[in-house]
């Protein structure tokens, strides 16, 4: 199954418990260590989301420059960006994520996205022109204003939600569409979800950002408000992503987002890796129906289905969608219970990955 066969090893992170270079190594000992491929070649992905930075930084080479700034409540921490060629690349969770914030931190009515705007100032004032921002993994509902904010230089947004008083910052921030005329944005998003509506940003994703189910209502008719006072009449995918984060920019600098997997295969040149390789083994933590929806593992899918190409995906639990053109490895059912209890992640990974390519190796 494996043997004499050039393999490209891409699989993004299993969110909250191991990062992509993890699951790619450990996919590549088992790989090497229980069969014989002619090559394997690791290439560690991301969505947009956590771990993006550092996904961009392996495979481009950036060069990484690190901040003072703040958290998602204001509070001071560091965070990275990357720069290349004159463009940053940022990662919106590095300093706005949800990952700083500890359950009970949670609170919609005050975080915001103001640490990453700091970021991005940042990177203008060393003269870079080309700003690429990478969402996912968010804390807010600030429909990005919370980077407009710090753009403008409004220090008393750094604390608190921005969309309860958007009219002040549009009036204090409306300079600058002129002030930063000669500086590219450029937003991709981890999603495709729209603004508004049943599927939009704060019935989908509201509640795992604090609000609570009786303030769903009133955060969905604020951002409807907003909608409505901006003219915003448009339906644009992914505008609903991260809190709302592009509608900001949508607004101020006319720019729209583009789902991050596509800069993604870009950058890496990932459907070249696919092309020259006999089989692809991807992964992330669940794969289940969203999975092939503007995701990377739904994109590798596809190319791999053009190019006649063998595709497996690795998932840490059974997300109960299989996929034809693919056979999907569900770990947890290569493993005991005293297994997953016991062992840790890499552990689990590895013992769960040896058993499959050893029950479909021939000897």
């Amino acid at each position: 199954m494996f043997s004499n066969k050039k393999i490209l090893i891409a699989p993004n992170a299993f969110k909250g418990t191991l990062t992509a270079n993890e699951v790619a190594e450990s996919i590549s000992n088992a790989v090497h260590e229980n069969s014989q491929p002619q090559s394997l070649k690791i290439l560690p992905l991301a969505d947009g989301g956590d771990g993006t930075l550092r996904v961009l930084t392996a495979a481009l080479n950036l060069e990484i420059t690190e901040c003072q700034t703040v958290d998602p409540l204001g509070r001071e921490i560091n965070a990275l960006y990357g720069i290349k060629d004159g463009a940053a690349y940022f990662e919106l969770a590095e300093a706005s994520g949800i990952q700083h914030l500890r359950k009970e931190e949670l609170d919609p009515s005050i975080a915001n996205t103001f640490g990453t705007g700091l970021l991005i100032l940042d990177a203008i004032k060393q003269g870079i022109k080309d700003i690429r921002l990478f969402c996912g993994g968010s804390a807010s509902v600030d429909l990005g204003f919370g980077i407009i904010a710090a753009l403008a230089g409004i220090q008393k947004y750094s604390k608190t939600n921005p969309i309860f008083s958007f009219q002040s910052i549009l009036t204090e921030a409306h300079h600058l569409r002129n002030k930063y005329s000669d500086i590219s944005f450029s937003i991709y998003t981890d999603v495709n979800n729209k603004l508004l509506g049943e599927n939009g940003s704060i019935n989908v994703f509201g509640r795992q950002k604090g609000i609570k189910e009786e303030e769903i209502e009133r955060y969905e008719k604020t951002f409807t408000q907003i909608a409505t006072a901006l003219n915003y009449e448009d339906d644009i995918s992914g505008m609903g992503a991260s809190g709302g984060l592009p509608f900001a920019f949508y607004q101020i600098f006319n720019v729209i987002p583009v789902l991050a997997t596509k800069e993604i295969f870009k950058l890496l040149n990932l459907r070249q890796e696919i092309r020259e390789s006999d089989m692809v083994i991807t992964g992330e933590g669940s794969f289940d129906e969203q999975s092939i929806q503007g995701k990377l593992t739904g994109e590798i899918w596809k190319e791999c289905v053009i190019n006649s190409k063998d595709l497996i995906i690795v998932s840490a639990i059974d997300g109960h969608y299989k996929l034809e053109g693919a056979e999907v490895v569900i770990l947890r059912s290569y493993l005991e219970d005293q297994e997953r209890d016991k062992m840790n992640y890499i552990d689990q990974l590895s013992t769960a990955l040896r058993r499959y390519i050893q029950k479909n190796t021939p000897y």
